[in-house]
């Protein structure tokens, strides 16, 4: 008689999921139909170290409110809040040449640079 049993691989990133869906209170029949897939998607990536995970990434981290980078490298990536003030100005710059924008840059640093000087 065969031994039907398979034991999971060592996948980190499915690891990680089965974490995050633990932490969000969710099982894997839940994940699938969030995502619109069967359940043996779910069963290749975890026993057959199947990588169509990497397709479903970004709804992935949606779902499970973690971000892709935590999910594939285990790092969690901490973007930092910029203030509203922040993202006029570059919306503003963006919308500039790139010359002008070479041209502002040096003219920020040559006034960060006065800044500094009056504080010493």
């Amino acid at each position: 008689m065969r031994n039907t049993e398979r034991k999971p691989c060592d996948n980190a990133v499915v690891k990680r999921i089965e974490l995050s869906m633990k932490n969000r209170g969710l099982n894997q029949k839940q994940l699938m139909k969030a995502l619109d897939l069967p359940v043996s998607v779910f069963t290749q990536w975890k026993y057959d170290n199947g990588k169509s995970y990497t397709k479903y990434i970004d709804e992935i981290s949606k779902i499970l409110d973690v971000s892709s980078e935590y999910l594939l490298s285990g790092k969690e990536k901490i973007e930092p809040q910029i203030s509203h003030r922040e993202e006029q100005l570059l919306r503003v710059f963006r919308q500039l040449p790139d010359e002008i924008q070479d041209s502002t840059m040096e003219l920020m640093r040559s006034i960060l640079l006065q800044q500094e000087k009056k504080t010493l």
